[in-house]
């Protein structure tokens, strides 16, 4: 990777991508990607549902596609429902990334092994959800964490610097603290900060009752809904 490369990347797939961020990646030549969650957007072809037009001030997929076709923007998965893990039990994730993947692959008319990138709503991952998603191909996983940017760091969990309301200057030092001089130091006390703010915290699967636990198959094509849906009946 040359010095000094970064990565713009944008969440959820609000319009204003289109409206605002657009014309300033086009003043400074600029490509990002932008991370969908498939069921807010407007305007799909794929599901003939009534609850299928997306949700006001999302992105349409007629935009998606023209950022797409001038080389702006590559999009790639924000999961389908936008769900914290802790809401989902495994089944329902293998489900959810499946018809992520069903949309982006039919919306934009490119293959399941082009998506290798998700970025998990909230950030919120674990072993075993991060291991789900690379079954389905998601060999770069992002996370919000403000760790380090080491060139150890695992790539199923890649750190962030975020810029949701910050200020300017705010968002200067948290760079300078995850990417400088003393970036292993700012990584090796990160977690312990986060344990004293979120005494606790955890992130687990939703336990259902009765359920039956699945796991998504290996394989390099793309993991139908019908698929999904079949193996939530395995066993």
């Amino acid at each position: 990777m040359p010095a000094k490369s970064f990565l713009l990347t944008f969440d959820d797939g609000y319009e204003s991508v289109f409206l605002e961020a657009l014309p300033v990646l086009k003043s400074f030549n600029f490509s990002a990607l932008c991370f969908l969650s498939t069921k807010s957007i407007r305007h799909s072809v794929v599901s003939s549902s009534s609850v299928s037009h997306g949700d006001p001030g999302f992105l349409s997929w007629q935009q998606i596609r023209e950022m797409q076709s001038g080389g702006w923007m590559e999009f790639h998965s924000h999961t389908h429902e936008h769900r914290s893990l802790s809401d989902l039990t495994r089944n329902e994730l293998t489900q959810d990334l499946a018809t992520s993947l069903d949309h982006l692959t039919q919306e934009l008319g490119l293959p399941s092994s082009h998506f290798r990138h998700l970025a998990w709503p909230w950030g919120e991952s674990h072993d075993e959800s991060r291991q789900i998603a690379a079954r389905f191909g998601f060999q770069y996983q992002y996370t919000v964490a403000r760790s380090g940017f080491l060139h150890s760091s695992p790539l199923q969990n890649v750190p962030r610097t975020c810029y949701d309301g910050a200020t300017l200057t705010n968002f200067v030092i948290q760079f300078q603290l995850q990417t400088g001089m003393c970036s292993s130091l700012w990584h090796a006390g990160y977690p312990l900060a986060r344990k004293v703010r979120r005494p606790g915290f955890t992130i687990a699967f939703r336990e259902e009752a009765g359920s039956v636990q699945v796991t998504a198959p290996l394989r390099t094509g793309l993991p139908s809904q019908r698929d999904a849906h079949n193996m939530g009946k395995a066993g």
